[in-house]
């Protein structure tokens, strides 16, 4: 960058980073009361915004004039892990959890991971409000231990899951020692995985949110690995059928997994499409692959199984949460017409007595059955209307909920982030923890006190996730590494799924984001040092 000149792009990211603070300053201290950004507050926010934007944009601007060509003093040669990167990485991340799943045995199972077995063994009626795929899966790995006892039965999908998770955390390891080169990095992204709580916290609870997480890092990892070939015009080699084979199956195991993650797929892969440098037709193809498999093989699935339709009330979180606050605090500008459109969709009478800005689920569980296009859309037609009534409620339901995904120094942390149980769940009852109770609660107060210490709490909050993300989006920009960029709709994407979801800050609901974010270190760190090799430095941008 020339002397005297400004780089704008370091201020925007800085800017970006200084609102997400300061919208998290604002509504973090009023908890799960309702909170209004004032006149007032966005007032005496103003020289913080400024300065924090200023600190934020240096740091960013340090990070982008760094020459990522120039190899790092710290690297060794370490041959034994250049030849066997993945096995000592698999073994290094099973080793770690191992601790978490033996005190856990058999492991721990969620509400909705215990509604799901039920469904798997005819205990409740199959539907497909849980993807019918991964109760089927989770039913038949209870059964194969099941032989034994129950315990085993558990244990055997905990043991499955974590066996997953911790091969697919390899191959990602794999790849960012491809990427970079550096087995400093390596060795940092593997402590990630290892030696960070979370991942052994999570591994042993079962809830459908951990085999999806494993299975949206191999989605990541194969489309890093497309990304590679067709966004690079001097790339070697081509997207061959392996290559092909794994981001269509990946893609499509995901989509049948989770609801919702069609949207994600679709998107990522299209926009892959679009940019590509080479190979733009197969990628096309490979798209439309992906999706039309996807959404035929769920509706198959589902017809098949006669499993009942899955309410669709989630897919309207923020809206209703928006409506339940209008109602708490503007009743009486609530027109009979209004009132009874949103009467015919929710219970209009209680929802604002029930609106918790952290969770959806009071609103929602209000959803009447038999509700059809006619009623929704006299809903979102009153929605409307209130929007330009009283818009800032809008915003402030909104961005209550957000900051948690966003701000990475104040989070609406659920206090069950993890699942340490002394009883199981109904549908669960003959489950036996053998470790006694005295070792189970000292563990679980051990993992909580680690998890609130400064740096590790840091990690639990979703924010940081978001910021590291869009600091690697805003490298390659400035690099100008602009078909690369791409490869940032998987995270930001998964942010987006995140704000539409019904729980603030939920950290199993960014477990895949924690899980991609070496991979996309790793690849802003590989282009970028492509384009300072070549020479592509410019530097204002």
């Amino acid at each position: 960058m020339k002397k005297g000149k400004v780089c704008w792009l370091s201020l925007f990211g800085g800017l970006v980073f200084a609102l997400c603070s300061i919208i998290g300053a604002i509504y973090a201290p009023a908890g799960n009361t309702p909170a209004s950004i004032t006149g007032e507050a966005i007032r005496t926010s103003i020289p913080a915004l400024l300065l924090l934007t200023l600190i934020y944009g240096i740091i960013l601007y340090r990070l982008f004039i760094r020459d990522y060509a120039v190899p790092d003093a710290r690297e060794t040669s370490a041959a034994l892990i250049r030849r066997r990167p993945f096995l000592i990485s698999f073994a290094a991340i099973l080793l770690a959890w191992l601790p978490y799943l033996l005190i856990c045995y058999p492991g721990n199972i969620t509400f909705d991971g215990a509604r799901q077995l039920r469904q798997a063994l005819g205990m409740e009626p199959l539907t497909n409000q849980h993807p019918v795929l991964g109760t089927f899966l989770l039913g038949f790995l209870f059964r194969i231990g099941g032989r034994v006892s129950d315990n085993v039965g558990l244990f055997t999908v905990v043991i499955v899951q974590s066996l997953l998770t911790a091969l697919i955390a390899a191959g990602c390891e794999k790849k960012v020692l491809e990427l970079t080169g550096s087995t400093w990095v390596w060795l940092m992204t593997l402590l990630w995985f290892a030696l960070n709580p979370i991942w052994g916290l999570f591994e042993q609870t079962v809830v459908k949110d951990i085999p999806f997480t494993a299975l949206f890092m191999l989605y990541t990892l194969c489309y890093v690995e497309a990304a590679a070939q067709v966004l690079d015009r001097s790339a070697e080699g081509t997207l061959d059928w392996k290559k092909s084979v794994g981001l269509v199956t990946s893609g499509v195991l995901c989509c049948m997994i989770r609801h919702g993650e069609t949207i994600v797929v679709a998107i990522s892969l299209l926009l892959l499409a679009a940019l590509a440098l080479r190979e733009r037709r197969k990628t096309l193809l490979l798209a439309i692959l992906t999706i039309a498999m996807a959404v035929g093989g769920s509706k198959t699935l589902v017809a098949v199984t006669h499993a009942g339709s899955a309410p669709t009330r989630a897919t309207f979180s923020v809206f209703f949460q928006q409506t339940a606050l209008y109602m708490k605090k503007y009743p009486q500008d609530v027109t009979p017409e209004q009132y009874a459109a949103i009467d015919a969709v929710l219970d209009a009478e209680n929802i604002g007595a029930l609106y918790n800005p952290f969770i959806s689920d009071p609103v929602k569980g209000t959803y009447k059955e038999n509700v059809g296009r006619k009623e929704l859309a006299a809903y979102f037609k009153a929605w409307f209307q209130m929007l330009f009534r009283h818009p800032r409620t809008y915003v402030d339901s909104f961005l209550q909920f957000a900051y948690s995904y966003v701000d990475p120094f104040h989070c609406a942390v659920e206090k069950r982030t993890f699942y340490i149980a002394f009883k199981s769940y109904k549908g669960a009852d003959h489950l036996v923890y053998p470790r006694a109770k005295t070792l189970r609660k000292a563990f679980r107060n051990f993992t909580r006190r680690l998890t609130e210490t400064p740096v590790v709490q840091q990690l639990i909050y979703p924010g940081i996730y978001f910021w590291i993300s869009a600091a690697c989006f805003l490298l390659l920009w400035h690099k100008g590494r602009y078909q690369q960029m791409a490869v940032y709709s998987l995270p930001f994407l998964r942010v987006a799924m995140c704000l539409a979801s019904p729980v603030a800050g939920y950290l199993r609901y960014t477990l895949p984001l924690l899980g991609i974010t070496p991979l996309m270190i790793a690849w802003a760190c590989a282009n970028a040092a492509a384009a300072d090799r070549s020479g592509n430095k410019d530097s204002l941008r």
